[in-house]
Parts: structure tokens; C-alpha cells; sequence
């Protein structure tokens, strides 16, 4: 999950040329945070560049792939406060208050701010209104709308987020909403790259369904899913933990088939495999549940069923802890 949440975080900005930009400062509004956003863009894109071609070359499993991987969380991190602290000052970066150029970035930072999904969340709105004043980029919007979609286990809406399915190492979209539409409305928001071509940038094929094609697939989908969670479920009567975690992490792959109390149960069982791969998918999916609505959150921070996931991966843990502890409005 930490892979495939980082792969997903690098993206390319519709830029502007360096000259439009410097043309740019001059005029905005606030100057100082425009050349703060920009500056934060260089280390955003420079580590995510190091991370793909290290995996690219297989190289997981060295010491320089966890300093890099380190370093990415730090920066992103570093940049999601700070865009908070922005965003509390002066709303969402539009064009005439930062410039197009550093407007764009600005996206492109709350895009990569996966580790804090409610200030995702809290920034689409904003966005939003920048658009339809027509001071922000509609692709940006379609970007975080999707992103903020997939950090709660929904299905997306503009197939602009891939996933890889860590169990079978299948690659694809996130489930689409209204699949037969999803070309139009990526045209709609100003997406000129057609979904065919963006899955095959992403190493996949893909091509738009049909009415009669997409409810097949959705009844296939709905039935696998149920299947995957019957076998899990039965796997966590007899106490065979991995059994059950192989099973949700399965039928997690498909979002928009599971209710919070499904994420709860996965991550449960991932916890009591003691399975130190399946940790960070674990609390990924106790953040969905909590944004969901999930009645027992705050119970995570106790329970001794997730001791293993607080000792495994405890930044990914406090992660969650903040989380709550905004979802609780503290």
C-alpha cells in the first residue's frame, strides 16, 4: 500500500513556461507564499523522480530505497503543514492570489498529502469554488475529487487514480462510477489525455464499456467482492488470521463495495496475522473506516487488537491518530 499510495503520488503539472511565470509574480497578490510554493514543487518532484526509478530497477529492499522513502514522508509531511498554514491564511492559492504556475503546484502538494485525507477533503470545496470562478484548473479538481473519493474506499468518477492490486500484482483503475461516461467527463473538466492512453501510461490496457458491458462487470464485481468477504469471514471463525487478511485484502482491491465495518474487520485481521507487509494496508483501511463515519474510532487508539500495527508502523499510526482526532473535531 505504502508503494503503491507514493507511486500514485507522482504527477504531471500542466505548466506554464518559466517566463509566464516570472511575469506572473510580479502581479499576484501575495508574492512571498507564490515563491514558497514553488520552491516546495523542486524537492516534491526531485524525490518522487529517485523513488520510481529505484523501484523501476527492483531496488525495494535496500537501505537507500528506506532513506529515500524516509525522506519523501518528511517532505510531504513538511509541505502538507505548510499548505494548511496557507490555506488558513489565505484560502485556496488561485490564479490572481499566487499566480497560475504556483496555483497549479499548490494542487499538486494537497494532491501528494495522502497521510492527512481530511485536509484533502477539507481543500476540494475550496478548489472548487476556484474553478467555477474560474481562478484554478478544473483538472485539478477531477485529480482531487478522485483522490479524495479513494482515501474514503469509493469508487472514482474521472478514472484519474491506478491502482495495483498487492495481492495478484494486477494492474488497473480504481473502480470508476458511471463507467460508460468516464471519457466525457474527463473532457468536461479539461483532461485532454484519453483514459486509453493514461492506463497505458500507467502499464495497463483499458477501453471505455458499454452500457451492457459496464453492468455486467458491475454485477462480477459485487459478486467477487461478496465472495472475498464470505472466505474472510469464515477464515476469522476458525482463527486462521492470514487466511482472513488475504481474503479482504483481496476484496478491498474493488472500492465501493465495503462498508467501514468491513475495513475495520480487514484491518483487524491484518493486525492478528502479524504480518508486517499488510501493517500500513491496515491502517490505510482503519483511516477509511473513520472517514466513513465509523462509530468505534475512537476504540483504535485501545484496542488490543491493533498493538501490532502500533508497533509495526508507528508514524503511519500517529497518522491515523490525527485523523481521529480531527474526525472528533479536536
Amino acid at each position: 500500500m505504502k508503494t503503491l499510495i507514493l507511486l500514485c503520488f507522482f504527477l504531471t503539472l500542466p505548466l506554464t513556461a518559466w517566463a509566464q511565470k516570472a511575469k506572473e509574480a510580479a502581479a499576484v497578490t501575495y508574492p512571498a507564499i507564490s515563491a514558497d510554493i514553488i520552491a516546495r514543487r523542486k524537492d516534491d518532484q526531485k524525490l518522487r523522480f529517485k523513488y520510481i526509478k529505484l523501484i523501476q530497477k527492483g531496488k525495494q529492499a535496500t537501505k537507500k530505497f528506506k532513506a529515500l522513502t524516509e525522506e519523501l514522508q518528511a517532505t510531504d509531511r513538511d509541505n502538507t503543514n505548510r499548505m494548511r498554514e496557507i490555506m488558513a491564511e489565505i484560502g485556496w492559492p488561485t490564479y490572481d492570489k499566487v499566480g497560475r504556475y504556483a496555483s497549479n503546484t499548490a494542487w499538486l502538494l494537497v494532491q501528494h498529502a495522502d497521510r492527512q485525507p481530511q485536509f484533502q477533503a477539507q481543500c476540494l470545496p475550496l478548489l472548487k469554488a476556484a474553478v467555477d470562478a474560474e481562478q484554478a484548473t478544473p483538472s485539478n479538481y477531477a485529480y482531487l475529487y478522485d483522490r479524495v473519493r479513494k482515501s474514503r474506499g469509493e469508487k472514482q468518477y474521472y478514472a484519474t487514480q491506478p491502482a495495483d492490486n498487492r495481492v495478484t500484482g494486477e494492474k488497473s483503475f480504481v473502480t470508476i462510477e458511471d463507467e460508460p461516461g468516464v471519457q466525457q467527463r474527463r473532457e468536461a473538466m479539461g483532461i485532454e489525455q484519453t483514459i486509453s492512453d493514461y492506463a497505458t501510461s500507467m502499464g495497463f490496457s483499458y477501453q471505455v464499456p458499454d452500457v451492457e458491458t459496464a453492468e455486467k462487470r458491475e454485477k462480477d464485481r459485487q459478486k467477487m467482492v461478496a465472495d472475498y468477504l464470505g472466505k474472510a469471514r469464515a477464515a476469522v471463525v476458525v482463527g486462521d488470521h492470514q487466511e482472513a487478511a488475504e481474503n479482504y485484502l483481496h476484496a478491498s482491491f474493488y472500492y465501493g463495495y465495503l462498508t467501514a465495518e468491513d475495513y475495520v474487520a480487514g484491518a483487524r485481521a491484518m493486525a492478528l496475522a502479524e504480518n508486517k507487509s499488510y501493517a500500513s494496508t491496515a491502517i490505510y483501511h482503519l483511516m477509511k473506516a473513520a472517514l466513513r463515519g465509523y462509530a468505534g474510532h475512537a476504540s483504535f487508539a485501545t484496542s488490543e487488537d491493533f498493538a501490532f500495527l502500533r508497533t509495526a508502523r508507528p508514524e503511519n499510526w500517529s497518522d491515523l491518530m490525527a485523523l481521529v482526532g480531527e474526525v472528533n473535531g479536536e
